[in-house]
């Protein structure tokens, strides 16, 4: 029943378009020199309430997957020093909270705009910060596209992507009444994380097992490109969390940080051992801390794929 409603309010931008276009490129005083730039704001501020009140429907991809060499999520291998480590997943359980969007007008609407304008404080932002709106604004609220889900089966594929074998989440919201912009911020809440893994040095096939219990958190996704939110987009927007990456070497201030030679060189008592070696925020803090850093590493484990600057994803 909304389709109609929303052809037309489509069909209306051009007007606005091209008012825009005239109003901040022609001469035109509206009146008296003084009174000139007034006028424009007042022009700009109506045509931004109606503008408000087009809204467009938004879908959700999100993926899980590991370094997809084959069709089997729960096992993944990594090289570190020339080492090749098997990681097996012998149970996971993924808890999330909720995820949302936050959106920005598009910054081709207001591309024109004088940056020194009142008004240009509160619309020409880069659409990767979101802005300082109240929650009664269509672009100062967030928008969910997942409510609170459990993941236990994440690494049984279930979908395949351009790049290989992943597992898409079921149940994701579509967003009825997103406002016409791009998207600035991607957010999923996380309050539990927990592993279950058998992990094998192939250079002498010594094993340890390990339980990982990562503390909650909620993080924070900005895309690089533009993710266009109309009604002509065609595809959802893409989320992907390749998790076979949280144990992955990772580079910082020419440093390497490497949670799979720390684990064997540090716990030599749990090689061979039927127990598991607990890393949690309090127990094996070393190889926890590499872990969290990983996992706060942008667009390591968290990204939306496809998604390079300057380009439009759609």
């Amino acid at each position: 029943m909304t389709k109609p409603y929303l052809n037309t309010m489509h069909n209306k931008r051009f007007p606005f378009f091209f008012l825009l276009s005239v109003l901040f490129s022609s001469g035109c005083t509206f009146g008296s020199i003084g009174d000139a730039n007034a006028e424009k704001l007042t022009i700009l501020q109506n045509l931004l309430t109606q503008i408000n009140e087009i809204r467009t429907s938004l879908q959700s991809q999100v993926v899980l997957y590991d370094d997809q060499s084959d069709d089997s999520l729960g096992r993944f291998n990594l090289i570190s020093n020339n080492i090749t480590y098997s990681i097996t997943v012998q149970s996971a359980v993924l808890k999330i909270d909720s995820g949302s969007y936050r959106i920005n007008p598009s910054n081709r609407l207001f591309g024109s705009i004088n940056a020194s304008s009142s008004v240009s404080v509160k619309t020409h932002t880069p659409y990767t910060v979101p802005l300082d709106l109240p929650t009664t604004d269509p672009y100062g609220k967030s928008y969910s596209y997942i409510g609170s889900s459990v993941l236990n089966s994440f690494f049984t594929a279930n979908a395949q992507t351009d790049t290989g074998y992943a597992y898409s989440v079921p149940n994701l919201t579509t967003i009825t009444d997103a406002p016409v912009g791009v998207v600035s911020l991607v957010s999923m809440s996380i309050p539990e994380w927990y592993w279950d893994l058998q992990i094998i040095r192939q250079s002498d096939n010594s094993i340890i097992k390990t339980q990982i219990y990562l503390k909650p958190g909620t993080k924070m996704i900005s895309p690089k490109c533009r993710i266009p939110v109309d009604g002509a987009r065609k595809t959802p927007v893409p989320i992907s969390l390749q998790y076979s990456n949280i144990f992955k070497d990772r580079i910082y201030l020419s440093q390497t940080y490497t949670f799979l030679q720390t684990l064997f060189a540090n716990y030599p008592s749990f090689i061979g051992s039927t127990s598991s070696l607990v890393i949690a925020e309090f127990s094996a803090t070393d190889l926890y801390k590499i872990l969290s850093d990983n996992l706060s590493t942008e667009d390591l484990i968290f990204f939306v794929p496809g998604c390079f600057p300057n380009v439009e994803l759609r």
